[in-house]
C-alpha cells in the first residue's frame, strides 16, 4: 500500500495564491490585457494579479448547469 504523506495547503491564503500566479505572468504586464475572476474565491486572487500586472479587472458571474436525470 502506498504511503501518502498530506503536504498541507500550497498557499498561505488567496492573496498569495495571486501574488505566485501574478509573478508566473509578468510578460503581460502593461499590455492590453484583463483579469476575469469568478465570485466566491477568485475575486481575491484576481485582485492581486489585475494589480501587479497594471490590468483590468472584471468578475464573470457564472451559475451551476443542472444536470438531468443525475
Amino acid at each position: 500500500m502506498p504511503n501518502y504523506e498530506y503536504a498541507g495547503p500550497k498557499y498561505r491564503d488567496r492573496e498569495d495564491a495571486g501574488k505566485v500566479l501574478a509573478s508566473r505572468l509578468l510578460a503581460y504586464r502593461d499590455q492590453d490585457v484583463i483579469v476575469l475572476a469568478i465570485p466566491n474565491g477568485g475575486v481575491p486572487v484576481g485582485c492581486v494579479i489585475a494589480k501587479e500586472l497594471r490590468a483590468g479587472l472584471y468578475l464573470m458571474i457564472v451559475r451551476k448547469l443542472q444536470i438531468p436525470y443525475k
